[in-house]
Formats: structure tokens, C-alpha cells, sequence
């Protein structure tokens, strides 16, 4: 679903029999998303954050700018101003 970065740990949100799960990993967030971003539907949209363009429900507008909103939790998810305008893109263009 998404992995968010806390501290030298990265707290992974994934689905598995369709139920969410997490788990922690100690690595870099670099690390991480030079793996995982190889897959087309797989985006860093913050510096902390990796996101599943998959699984978003939506959208949110802010006064700090956007927020993902992903399916199988209540989590939102924040996209910096360096990545909106390519989540944008990837979220109205996916493949």
C-alpha cells in the first residue's frame, strides 16, 4: 500500500489475503525505493514516503498542498511539491 520512513526503519503497509498488515525493516529510504520504484505503479511522493498509485482512493487539496488518501486504511499520505505534479500525471495516466 505505502512505507514511510522513521528514523533508520521503514514501516511497510501492505496487503496480504487482502488484509492490511505492516512490518518494519531497518534500511534507508533511498534503499528502499530504488527497489521498489521500479515498478511502474510504485512512486516516492515525499521524501518519507513511497506510495502504490494502485491503491489510492483519492485526492485530497490542502493548505499544505496534496494528500493521498489510500484504500485499505484510513492513512493519508503527503506528496511534496517536488512530486505533485508527476503524481498528478501518474494518477490521471497510470501505465
Amino acid at each position: 500500500i505505502y512505507a514511510s520512513s522513521e528514523g533508520n526503519y521503514i514501516r511497510i503497509h501492505y496487503l496480504h489475503d487482502s488484509v492490511p498488515h505492516e512490518a518494519m525493516i531497518r534500511n534507508s529510504m533511498k534503499n528502499v525505493a530504488d527497489t521498489l520504484c521500479r515498478q511502474p505503479a510504485i512512486m516516492q511522493c515525499h521524501r518519507a514516503f513511497i506510495v502504490n498509485l494502485g491503491l489510492v482512493d483519492h485526492v485530497e487539496g490542502r493548505s499544505s498542498g496534496m494528500a493521498l488518501v489510500m484504500q485499505h486504511t484510513d492513512q493519508t499520505v503527503p506528496v511534496s511539491k517536488q512530486y505533485a505534479p508527476t503524481i498528478k500525471e501518474r494518477i490521471k495516466n497510470p501505465g
